[in-house]
């Protein structure tokens, strides 16, 4: 679970910015919203999170860059060490330019508090740091400061012995998981759980359709696209083999081989690359008069927006719920009627109560903005400063809005800021042009 995300000097991000997934003493207000964690460590985390703001905000950035952390740890040591960091710093301060990004992740796996967290710019990892904290008090695993090393006494000889084998542009993390080290490998665990709803305008069916070969997971997303009130009766995938000509084959095996040619690890790194397969998706709709007949089949793409989109969701959300995976999405209702995506985080937030699954997401949405579907603390915001171009996110909680207080009439009157300022047209002259 994540327990919280920093980030500094990242696109939009000038100044640390974090978002908190903790949850205020409030013990009363929507208790479904809540994690209970066991274990050592006791703080009550929130299932949820949704980020508002105005367009270019910084909303998405925020999202941005928790996936950056999860790219670069996958793929730091990739290259040679003349290879750019992909990192891009704040942009409107040319001093920015010069300094590091930082990305920290505070987070709890299989019972246990970790902090890892680095700071890169394109040419250098500068510093780098892990903790857990295995009886509730902090315990450094290692620290790094460029190529200067120190690590926990317990793994000095099995930590250092790697140090050779990591570049200056390189993570150590990413290094100590190649040699299975267990901490490296907790991390890239968690990581793997933190899924990237894909948007509307990349339309990913593979991974509900996928879990639809589960006759109990079929039967759950059924259930889920006819309570969401799509007259929906069966879902029928059929997986195709993508044919490759000769040609495709030859340059497909380049590839794998010039990225093994790249990696540390040589020949055994080479990565086996999966084509994807053509998958022909009918949905089966219920039919008025139709003599018997079960359902009329519909090729998904027949389908409107909505029913593609309600699809695409319910493998990832339910996915997530009953594994206990984190799913960030940008947008996550588009295209989505306002009662369909209070459905669905209401959803969320009830199907499995005991899950330790956490979702955070960013909308425009106003309609959800209310007491009876998020507490305060889950309602963020992110702002960008006019003068500076820099943005920042702050909880609706940091206003002590009364229980009983409208947030989404508030929110567009500009009481929490985080709206857009627009002029009025009474600025403008009757024929259009701006009054001088």
């Amino acid at each position: 679970m994540l327990i919280e995300f920093k980030v500094k000097n990242f696109l939009s991000f000038k100044e640390e910015t974090t978002l908190s997934m903790v949850a205020t003493s409030d013990r009363k207000t929507l208790p479904q919203n809540v994690i209970e964690p066991t274990g050592v460590f006791k703080q009550r985390l929130l299932k949820s999170a949704v980020i508002y703001g105005a367009n270019a905000s910084g909303k998405s950035n925020l999202i941005e860059a928790m996936f950056h952390v999860r790219y670069f740890l996958e793929n730091s040591t990739k290259g040679n060490n003349q290879t750019p960091i992909d990192v891009n710093p704040f942009a409107f301060d040319g001093e920015c330019a010069d300094k590091p990004s930082m990305f920290e992740l505070d987070f709890l796996h299989e019972g246990i508090r970790y902090i890892y967290g680095f700071s890169v710019d394109r040419k250098t990892v500068h510093e780098e740091r892990m903790y857990h904290f295995p009886k509730g008090q902090q315990a450094m695993l290692f620290e790094r400061s460029e190529q200067e090393f120190n690590f926990n006494r317990a793994r000095l000889k099995e930590l250092k012995d790697l140090t050779p084998k990591t570049r200056h542009n390189s993570l150590f993390l990413t290094v100590a998981a190649q040699f299975n080290v267990d901490f490296a490998n907790k991390v890239n665990d968690w990581l793997k759980g933190f899924l990237p709803l894909p948007s509307i305008n990349f339309p990913m069916m593979e991974h509900t359709a996928s879990l639809l070969k589960k006759e109990d997971f079929k039967k759950i997303v059924l259930d889920f696209m006819s309570n969401a009130d799509f007259s929906v009766l069966d879902i029928v995938v059929d997986e195709k083999e993508r044919k490759l000509s000769e040609y495709d084959k030859k340059i497909l095996d380049l590839i794998t081989q010039k990225i093994a040619d790249e990696e540390p690890l040589g020949e055994s790194a080479r990565p086996e690359i999966k084509m994807t397969k053509d998958l022909d998706i009918k949905f089966y709709h219920r039919v008025a008069n139709a003599g018997g007949q079960q359902g009329i089949p519909l090729d998904i793409e027949l389908e409107s927006d909505g029913t593609q989109r309600i699809f695409q969701l319910s493998g990832y959300l339910i996915d997530t719920i009953r594994n206990g995976l984190k799913v960030i999405s940008d947008e996550l209702d588009l295209r989505l009627h306002p009662l369909l995506s209070e459905w669905l985080i209401s959803f969320f937030h009830n199907y499995k109560k005991d899950s330790s699954a956490q979702l955070i997401f960013t909308t425009h949405n106003a309609e959800l903005l209310s007491p009876e579907l998020f507490r305060r603390d889950q309602i963020w915001f992110a702002e960008k400063d006019a003068s500076t171009g820099a943005s920042k996110i702050f909880s609706l909680s940091d206003y002590k809005p009364r229980k009983d207080e409208n947030f989404r009439k508030n929110y567009l009157a500009g009481r929490y800021g985080a709206v857009p300022i627009l002029r009025r047209f009474d600025e403008y002259a009757e024929e259009g042009s701006p009054q001088t």
